[in-house]
């Protein structure tokens, strides 16, 4: 019973993220893409060092500490040391990773930059996400047939035409 419980919990938390995170990410920046600006799509699924083993994936804006860097803890220097103790060389990799991407979008309006790997915009006929992972890189149609059903759901629901 236990399992049927947590399987049926995982399938729901997936359904969940699929149609308010993912699809709407994705269903935004094709919206965007339309008026004829860039627009970029990401899934964070980065576990730090520490958690691993005793999470289970990535949760809604457990990225922003990767974006903000561990400077920001710098004015609770309690917290700040258990976090920088807690910090592996692969978790400040992915912290300089993140924080180079936020930064060139903010300067530029392109994250991209030399030595990244490349985020690739949406387009109307190519749907990319970079997925922030030990493995950083871009994956065309992320997860194509569940946010096909979101999308599939919000058309039938709004009368207006998703991705």
């Amino acid at each position: 019973d236990d399992v049927k419980i947590n399987t049926r919990m995982v399938v729901a938390d997936q359904i969940f993220g699929d149609y308010l995170f993912a699809a709407g990410a994705h269903g935004l920046a094709h919206f965007v893409v339309r008026t004829g600006e860039p627009a970029y799509v990401y899934q964070f699924a980065y576990v730090p060092t520490a958690q691993r083993g005793k999470v289970k994936g990535v949760g809604h804006g457990r990225e922003i500490p990767f974006v903000f860097g561990l400077k920001g803890y710098a004015a609770f220097p309690r917290l700040a040391a258990r976090i920088e103790k807690g910090t592996s060389g692969k978790d400040r990799a992915m912290i300089a990773l993140v924080e180079t991407y936020w930064t060139n979008f903010a300067k530029t309006g392109d994250p991209n930059g030399k030595g990244l790997p490349h985020w690739p915009v949406v387009t109307t006929k190519a749907n990319h996400t970079l997925i922030f992972a030990d493995d950083t890189k871009a994956v065309a149609g992320f997860h194509k047939r569940r946010l096909g059903l979101a999308y599939k759901a919000w058309s039938k629901q709004t009368g207006m035409p998703a991705p």
